[in-house]
């Protein structure tokens, strides 16, 4: 185990610090060679990891030193999260599945320039209302069915086809959304129930 002296700079109170963060802050500040022999009730503290815990649920915070054989030891307590650690947790979650609902709701229309995707609800008012009439005013269609070389009946069926499946997936990432945006709301501040969600999975398949 590695050992390194940990002192408190008693002009800014911080503590821990090395001794070369002191000369750093006051070079001016004289120390006794050697160090070690000069101030033997300096002893080594050691370098600890702090003890394994759940960070989801639990954080770790640093005690002072306690006394051990041979040195000084760094003491840990393990605690639950606090109201607003937990909150942050929740914030978390819930940004973290929106952005997963964004990136899914991405690839549907991602093979689409934006131009195009904004005339969607265009297309697909002309494409209902030419099926149900004949006689419909559909200009949109128009123009795009003579640039494809198509009949406009027919490219209107193909944007309600493209549109029913758009919306069939569409309803299910977002009640996907919704479902876990309802379980982190459920878990309210019980952090181990907030942990157990994962926003990741439950997701339809592409």
């Amino acid at each position: 185990m590695t050992a390194q002296l940990f002192f408190i700079d008693t002009v800014s109170g911080e503590y821990p610090v090395t001794l070369a963060q002191i000369r750093a802050a006051h070079p001016l500040t004289v120390f006794p060679e050697p160090f070690n022999e000069a101030f033997e009730g300096f002893a080594p503290v050691a370098t600890v990891v702090p003890p394994a815990h759940n960070p989801a649920t639990h954080k770790a915070v640093e005690l002072q030193p306690v006394e051990a054989s041979g040195g000084w030891e760094q003491a840990w307590m393990v605690v639950p999260l606090d109201a607003d650690e937990i909150a942050q947790v929740r914030a978390g979650l819930l940004a973290a599945l929106n952005e997963e609902y964004e990136r899914r709701m991405q690839v549907i229309a991602g093979g689409y320039p934006l131009s195009e995707r904004e005339s969607w609800h265009v297309q697909t008012a002309e494409a209902r209302a030419l099926l149900a009439d004949v006689h419909a005013l559909t200009p949109w269609i128009n123009g795009a069915a003579a640039a494809r070389q198509i009949d406009r009946h027919e490219l209107a069926q193909r944007i309600a086809a493209k549109d029913d499946a758009y919306r069939a997936i569409h309803g299910a990432l977002t009640g996907v959304r919704q479902r876990i945006e309802d379980q982190i709301s459920a878990a309210s501040d019980d952090v181990q129930a907030l942990a157990d969600i994962d926003v990741f999975v439950g997701w339809p398949g592409m």
